[in-house]
C-alpha cells in the first residue's frame, strides 16, 4: 500500500523546520552600537517548512488531448449502446421464435397423440 501511494504521489523531498524561526542579524559595524546580535522574527509566509518541487508527470496529457479522448470515448460509448440495443432486440426476436416453436411442437405432439388414439380404437 505504501509503495502504491509513493507511486501515485511521487514525493520528491521532504524537510521540516519550525515556522517560528528567528533570523539572527549580523553585528552592526561601528563604535557605540550593540554588541548583541539582533533577532527579527520571520513570518511563516517568508520561511516555508518545505518547498514543493514541481515534477512533470510522465504520461500527462494536455487539456486538448483529454478533450479529444473524451470525444472518442463518447463516440465509442454511443456505438456500444446502439450495438447493445440491436443485440437485445435480436434476443427478443429469438425468444419470441423459440416460444412459437415450442407451441408448434406441443401442437404437433397433441395431433400425434390424437391420431394414435384414433388408430387404436377399432371401428
Amino acid at each position: 500500500m505504501e509503495t502504491a501511494f509513493d507511486q501515485i504521489s511521487n514525493p520528491v523531498a521532504f524537510a521540516a523546520a519550525p515556522l517560528d524561526i528567528q533570523r539572527v542579524g549580523k553585528k552592526p559595524k561601528g563604535k557605540g552600537k550593540e554588541d548583541n546580535p539582533t533577532a527579527e522574527p520571520l513570518s511563516p509566509s517568508s520561511v516555508d517548512s518545505f518547498e514543493v518541487v514541481p515534477k512533470k508527470v510522465v504520461g500527462a496529457k494536455t487539456p486538448e488531448e483529454l478533450a479529444l479522448e473524451n470525444e472518442h470515448l463518447r463516440a465509442s460509448l454511443d456505438a456500444l449502446s446502439k450495438h447493445n440495443m440491436q443485440v437485445e432486440q435480436e434476443l427478443k426476436r429469438v425468444k419470441d421464435r423459440e416460444g412459437m416453436m415450442k407451441s408448434v411442437v406441443l401442437g404437433v405432439k397433441m395431433e400425434v397423440s390424437i391420431f394414435l388414439k384414433q388408430r387404436r380404437i377399432p371401428t
